[in-house]
């Protein structure tokens, strides 16, 4: 399913757009020779490739030789706006309205995920879905949050998504990866469906009955918070799916017990990080609920916007939903009601770092700019003049040595 919007190459130069088709070409000609060497000589591939841009994707042939399937795509014209919200009725056509020996394995989707008005498709029955949803986002610029909901359209097939470092696409479409398919709690049910708040968190979230989250090259990672020194809840179970179809569950015991927690079983380890170190594992907290936001936000239902907002004022990082404030002076400070940072200018004069808001503006007079200054504090504006001329003065030496 290949996405023919102009989106898909004005994000490239023209050496680019040759370099960009050819590594797909490459690598979906290594793709069918993995099959039919994994066939053995059964019956052949048939590869029916579609186009799409903001009118619903349209069939431009069916073929059984790679070199036919390559000429095909390198023949295809790039115009026009995109449109995603198609592509839902489109998988549901494939799953429902094909006849036995017609049924589709899996879908490979190459698009950048740049819909024209922020839209993303939406699957009636994503469980009737019974095949993967693989999406190839190679290009410079992409909207992963789409193409990720895109990968995720069958809820019992997840599919993969391979961007600009992935080399191949064999590994994750034919030798499937493990797939963390749902992780389960000890929950009180009342907290579970959020009528109480415990206060227990987890990424990925718990709540969705089928995560499918494909394994990265650093294995799942799954972190959350536990309130109350881990009260309420005790256990959680991880279901992986393995590439040959098996599932694995790993069970995760949080509380302080001696039991043996079986084949798979792992009893935590409790640490006591103060500080840097304990701030050092919020952040990673918040990194990782930020991506699963990003990712699986609409899955689980979540107030995607206002979560991640939350996110980048609390833990202090930038994001698109967040914006960088600069603030110099007291008055600034007290506005929007931060404490004055350690080291901070403010900070040093007359310890001001120490106050609250209230007690700081008592003291502000002298500290304010056009305000009545110190013998030390004149001192100190005359030799920031001093440096300053001798800054433009040397500047200006650069640059007429340069135009010479």
């Amino acid at each position: 399913l290949w996405d023919t919007s102009s989106s898909m190459m004005t994000n490239h130069t023209n050496n680019d757009e040759k370099a960009m088709i050819s590594n797909r070409c490459d690598r979906i000609v290594e793709l069918l020779n993995a099959i039919m060497k994994e066939k053995q000589g059964e019956s052949g591939v048939n590869v029916e490739l579609f186009v799409f841009d903001s009118c619903k994707p349209k069939l431009v042939g069916v073929y059984d030789q790679s070199s036919l399937l390559i000429d095909a795509i390198k023949s295809l014209s790039y115009d026009g706006g995109t449109n995603l919200v198609p592509l839902g009725d489109f998988f549901m056509e494939l799953a429902c309205c094909r006849k036995d020996n017609d049924k589709v394995d899996c879908v490979l989707v190459f698009s950048d995920g740049m819909d024209n008005v922020g839209k993303i498709p939406v699957v009636s029955d994503p469980y009737k879905i019974p095949f993967p949803i693989h999406c190839i986002a190679d290009g410079n610029v992409v909207n992963l949050g789409c193409v990720r909901r895109i990968a995720a359209c069958s809820a019992l097939h997840g599919g993969c998504v391979f961007v600009k470092k992935d080399l191949s696409y064999v590994v994750g479409i034919l030798y499937g990866r493990p797939m963390l398919r749902s992780i389960e709690t000890d929950q009180d049910g009342e907290a579970l469906v959020q009528e109480v708040d415990d206060g227990f968190r987890c990424v990925p979230d718990h709540r969705v009955e089928r995560l499918n989250i494909a394994m990265g090259s650093k294995g799942f990672e799954i972190c959350g918070i536990l309130s109350g020194g881990g009260v309420g809840v005790s256990r959680i179970v991880a279901s992986v799916v393995m590439g040959d179809g098996a599932v694995h569950e790993y069970v995760f015991d949080l509380a302080d017990s001696n039991e043996d927690g079986g084949l798979n079983g792992y009893r935590c380890k409790r640490i006591c990080l103060d500080g840097d170190k304990g701030r050092m594992l919020g952040h990673l907290y918040a990194e990782a609920l930020y991506e699963e936001l990003d990712a699986y936000g609409v899955k689980s239902g979540s107030d995607v916007k206002k979560m991640k907002e939350e996110l980048s004022v609390k833990y202090g990082f930038c994001s698109p939903e967040g914006t960088l404030l600069m603030l110099y002076e007291l008055d600034q400070f007290k506005e929007h009601g931060i404490p004055i940072p350690v080291g901070h200018p403010l900070w040093k004069k007359s310890n001001l770092g120490s106050l609250g808001i209230e007690e700081r503006t008592e003291k502000t007079e002298s500290l304010e700019i056009g305000g009545m200054k110190n013998d030390s504090e004149k001192k100190g504006v005359w030799q920031l003049a001093v440096n300053l001329a001798k800054y433009f003065v040397e500047e200006k030496k650069d640059k007429d040595t340069d135009r010479s």
